[in-house]
């Protein structure tokens, strides 16, 4: 069991040869975007691939795969947006939220 809570990783994304990994924090609230080298919190981004997120820290390396949101708790903020991998439509609906 790690030291400090691991992030959720909620899914992988990829283009141009780049791969992205999204994460929700360990108590559910927020979502961030880390490629390998990144960091969050204690732990480092080591490897990404279609399926998986490694990240290292305390107490060693850690193999996450993609869970899927399984709620809201009452009183916290609703979960991450899906990940669109189309920029263009991703600011499309970014505008038409506004």
């Amino acid at each position: 069991m790690p030291p400090a809570p691991l992030p959720r990783l909620t899914g992988v994304v990829a283009a141009g040869g780049t791969r992205q990994a999204i994460f929700t924090a360990a108590d559910g609230l927020g979502a961030q975007a880390a490629g390998e080298g990144d960091r969050l919190g204690p732990y480092t981004v080591t490897a990404i691939t279609a399926g998986a997120a490694e990240l290292t820290g305390p107490g060693g390396s850690y193999l996450l795969h993609p869970t899927p949101y399984a709620g809201r708790r009452s009183g916290a903020a609703a979960g991450p947006a899906p990940v669109l991998s189309d920029p263009a439509r991703r600011e499309a609906e970014t505008e038409n939220d506004q």
